[in-house]
């Protein structure tokens, strides 16, 4: 016995419809709740599910507009033959409870409420463009009012603004490639501490007095960097085929700003290098950065990283790894600030240090343990001092 399948009610107030797909063929064999076909309403596209197993035959084709219970299709058993209005209106579809997208079809009678057409000719609104939700699809004033609504809407839009498109570089292609390897593959956590620095400017002044020449504040980062790896050098490491890998040097890169993007020159083993000396092989590759004369070696081999914004006005931030390695410390600006000290608010001088480390090579105590003794070693003058010889 053929079994109709029509249009549920999906709700009080979604009384309308329209068939979108049917999701199996006509004639094709279909089980009991399945989804045979979709039907979008005002809120939602929803499913229809075959209320019994059988052969489907589609009675409507998608665009036809549907109400509550309209019929759609049947399921019959094997060899049975639709109802005959089902076998007229399948030559017919869509039938007068849908619309056909042919060109040549009469213009549509609208209804509309007295209020309704009021309010669309004082909006100068189309009737045509709006779609009723009253009674047999009658348009009444919620209908107008909703199609001000979009009328204002697209008219509060700005016009789109003129812009032009550039190619990547390659450089920042590469870049681009590198920090997604690190989005995908490491486990990055920034640490950050607020630290005093009224002892690392003083030593700094002293030196460059005492040596005539002035010493880089990323000397100083990278010597106490590279010092606090052989103290914790659980970080000073990387993940390399499922194992960690410990470096036997303290290779610390400092990140160089060029003009489409940067790069990161390597001061190998700093640890064991004078504050000097440090200085001056960063004033080297700086140089040969900027020009565009870095060979390979002058970036190899690096196992932790500084990158400093201070002298960009930049007081805290998260620097992003550089892989492979798990560690980079973040610098900012050395700036003169309120500070409490025996209980009293006075004029300090303090610097903000950002940590990013792997956390899939160490845990958050391990590296606060090495911010921690980078940030006390800057507050000790004579171990700055000392760093010189």
């Amino acid at each position: 016995m053929a079994h109709p399948i029509v249009m549920p009610s999906f709700g009080m107030y979604t009384a309308e419809g329209t068939l979108t797909a049917w999701k199996k063929s006509n004639g094709a064999w279909v089980e009991s709740g399945e989804t045979v076909l979709e039907i979008e309403t005002e809120k939602a596209v929803q499913e229809v599910q075959a209320p019994l197993s059988g052969v489907l035959h589609h009675v409507l084709v998608p665009g036809a507009r549907l109400q509550v219970e309209s019929l759609i299709g049947y399921v019959l058993e094997r060899g049975e033959t639709p109802p005959a209005r089902a076998a007229d209106s399948s030559q017919s579809v869509p039938s007068t409870s849908s619309v056909t997208a042919t060109s040549n079809e009469p213009r549509r009678e609208l209804r509309a409420s007295p209020l309704a057409k009021r309010l669309a000719a004082e909006h100068r609104i189309d009737l045509v463009t709006v779609t009723g939700t009253g009674p047999e699809g009658r348009i009444v004033e919620a209908d107008i009012r909703a199609a001000m609504s979009q009328s204002d809407a697209r008219q509060a839009v700005p016009p789109p603004v003129a812009a032009r498109r550039v190619p990547l570089s390659p450089m920042r292609r590469r870049i681009g490639e590198r920090l997604r390897n690190v989005v995908d593959t490491a486990v990055p956590v920034t640490l950050m501490r607020e630290v005093r620095a009224e002892a690392l400017v003083a030593t700094r002044s002293a030196l460059t007095e005492r040596l005539g020449q002035t010493i880089p504040y990323d000397a100083f980062f990278i010597k106490l960097l590279a010092a606090g790896l052989r103290q914790s050098p659980q970080l000073n490491a990387t993940i390399e085929d499922g194992e960690l890998v410990l470096f036997s040097e303290a290779n610390i890169g400092f990140a160089v700003a060029l003009e489409d993007g940067l790069v990161v020159p390597v001061v190998r083993s700093a640890d064991t290098r004078t504050l000097v000396d440090v200085a001056a092989t960063i004033r080297r590759l700086s140089a040969k950065a900027r020009a565009g004369q870095l060979e390979p070696a002058d970036s190899a081999a690096g196992t932790a990283t500084i990158t400093n914004l201070g002298g960009h006005g930049i007081d805290g931030f998260t620097p992003v790894l550089n892989p492979p390695q798990a560690i980079v410390l973040g610098v900012g600006r050395i700036q003169s600030r309120p500070v409490v000290q025996g209980g009293n608010i006075v004029p300090g001088t303090t610097t903000i240090l950002s940590l990013t480390f792997d956390h899939r090579v160490t845990d958050g105590a391990n590296a606060a343990k090495l911010l921690n003794a980078v940030g006390e070693s800057l507050a000790n003058e004579a171990l700055l001092m000392g760093l010189s010889s």
